[in-house]
């Protein structure tokens, strides 16, 4: 997986960190202050030889109504879809202590998305295992 870079205009872009241990490959991105639902954030680029994909959702404020959501895209970043986990449930996390989860499906481009809300302040880290 690699940062999608079809755009460079993002108020949130990706860092990155890449670790080697035996045969597997883990890259963690990250994603610092989502303030609002207006902020453009990179996507990641999906592809290759993926073992497995884990987001966690740190928030120290979700603003009024904040709601942060998993999206996916397989039309270049036009449409955004809510990934669901393997229950079949969207992706969304609301409020409170801190949230993991994994993505059952891949689609090209995934990001986190702040889908309602102002005046938030919530970090996304995505890590992401491959061969």
């Amino acid at each position: 997986m690699k940062p999608y870079t079809g755009d460079s205009n993002y108020a949130i872009p990706i860092n990155t960190a890449t670790t080697q241990v035996g045969r597997i490959t883990s890259r963690r991105y990250w994603w610092d202050g989502l303030v609002t639902s207006a902020d453009t954030i990179e996507a990641i680029q999906c592809g290759g030889d993926i073992v497995d994909t884990v987001f966690q959702i740190i928030g120290t404020s979700y603003g009024t109504s904040g709601d942060v959501t998993t999206q996916g895209s397989n039309d270049n970043g036009t449409t955004w879809t809510a990934l669901k986990d393997e229950t079949g449930t969207a992706i969304t996390h609301t409020s409170g202590a801190s949230f993991m989860h994994s993505i059952s499906t891949l689609p090209d481009l995934i990001r986190p998305y702040l889908t309602a809300g102002t005046g938030a302040n919530i970090d996304v880290i995505a890590t992401v295992g491959f061969k």
